[in-house]
């Protein structure tokens, strides 16, 4: 499973967010389709969230901070505004292994689109 971590900033659009996952997924090299968005639970569900799980056709997932924090020591990417606003490094990246789960790998880092950020984690199935 491939989860697309988000993170965004206050003034993006679903377009934008759209735009930076469809990045993100062509980046992959393997031609990937996602299974889930993740985004941090204090982010909240914003509506144009939901409509962007519903333009991919998957479920949306809140990552609690736990998961997040958990995920941290494992991001490739570190952002020290992100730290300074939100207290994590990484956002995208720790919403995609946070909700991919322990036995992930980051597939693509975080990408940077117009405001807003996206990375994919996998999931291994067992």
């Amino acid at each position: 499973m491939i989860f697309a971590g988000i993170g965004w900033r206050a003034v993006t659009s679903k377009e934008d967010v759209i735009n930076t996952i469809e990045r993100a997924v062509e980046l992959s090299a393997e031609g990937v389709s996602i299974s889930a968005i993740a985004i941090p639970k204090f982010k909240g569900s914003q509506p144009f969230i939901l409509e962007v799980a519903e333009h991919f056709g998957v479920p949306l997932i809140s990552v609690d901070e736990e998961a997040m924090k958990t995920a941290q020591t494992r991001c490739a990417t570190l952002s020290v505004h992100g730290l300074l606003k939100t207290g994590f490094a990484s956002v995208a990246e720790g919403a995609a292994l946070g909700a991919a789960g322990r036995d992930s790998e980051l597939l693509v880092p975080k990408i940077t689109g117009k405001n807003a950020t996206c990375a994919l984690a996998r999931r291994h199935e067992r």
